[in-house]
Formats: structure tokens, sequence, C-alpha cells
């Protein structure tokens, strides 16, 4: 183990992720992408420009993807519905369409090949596809018990989604 740089400023629960060139993105309370970049053990930070993302903390328990096609970060929040998507060449922040359910879960990533994957409210047993590319959700097959608010997900490098729930032991 090793102490890399720290930033300064909050984060509340927030998740990261790393991009093929092998940067770390988070996101701060205030509304800045965080960006550590390992290799020069820096941190930078990027400000978003959407007003809700902006000093208001609205992204509680931050979930954030990255998706190489498009060069973006698709930030999400614990108990809202809203989705973003913040353009790492452009510094670009976009709102896009909400999922159909009343908020995001803590379950949400990505498969890094246009697609988003998030379990919906705080229980039940309710999984969402967003398409990248068409701005849409989509309900996959429901999980086989309570998907419970405190699980996480990966999508494999053979294409298979693997959902731990909040609630159990369970993949």
């Amino acid at each position: 183990w090793q102490n890399p740089a720290t930033f300064t400023g909050t984060a509340e629960y927030p998740t990261t992720v790393a991009d093929e060139a092998g940067l770390v993105y988070g996101y701060r309370t205030d509304g800045n992408i965080v960006v550590f970049n390992p290799m020069t053990n820096a941190v930078s930070y990027r400000p978003t420009t959407v007003p809700v993302l902006r000093g208001s903390g609205s992204l509680f328990e931050t979930r954030i993807a990255y998706d190489p096609p498009t060069r973006s970060l698709y930030l999400g929040a614990f108990n809202t519905p809203e989705l973003y998507r913040f353009d790492i060449d452009t510094g670009s922040t976009t709102q896009l369409t909400s999922i159909p359910e009343p908020q995001l879960n803590d379950i949400f990533c990505g498969d890094r090949s246009g697609h988003l994957y998030v379990a919906g409210a705080d229980s039940g047993m309710t999984l969402f596809q967003y398409d990248i590319a068409a701005d849409t959700w989509n309900r996959i097959p429901d999980y086989p018990v309570d998907h419970g608010n405190n699980g996480s997900c990966v999508v494999s490098d053979a294409g298979f989604l693997y959902v731990s729930s909040g609630s159990g032991n369970e993949f």
C-alpha cells in the first residue's frame, strides 16, 4: 500500500472509476470532478456545468461509470432519478433521461461499451439497462431477490452482469 495524494473538499460516499489511460475520477460534493493521476501523484479538478451539480450537494452517494466510446463519465446519485453525462474532453455536462423509477440505487455500473446498469429504488427486484446512444432506459429481467440499496455491480469482459445485493450475500 502507498499513500497517494489526497484531495480537498468533501465527497459523500462516492464511487470512482478509471479510464483507459489510468486516470481515476471521482465526484466532490461542490460539483467538481476529481481527477487523480497515479503516474504523477497529482490531483486536479474539473468543474461541472449543470447548476444542479454545482454547490448543492445533490449528488449524494455519487455513482460513476466511464464509457470509453464517448469518453464520458456518467453520474447519478442515490435517492434521485437524474442521470448526467460529463464529457472528459470538452468539460460539458448534460442532463440525460432519468431512470423510470423515483430513484437510482447504489447498484450502478457500466459495461464500457455503451450501456449502464442500475437497480431501481432502495429495495425491490427491478434492474434497468441504459442505452447511451439512444438515451433510453430498458427494464431487464428482475433480480431474483430484493437487491437492497447498498450493493454493487460489474460487467465482466465476457459481457456478464454481476450484481451483489445490499441485503444478502448472493451474486
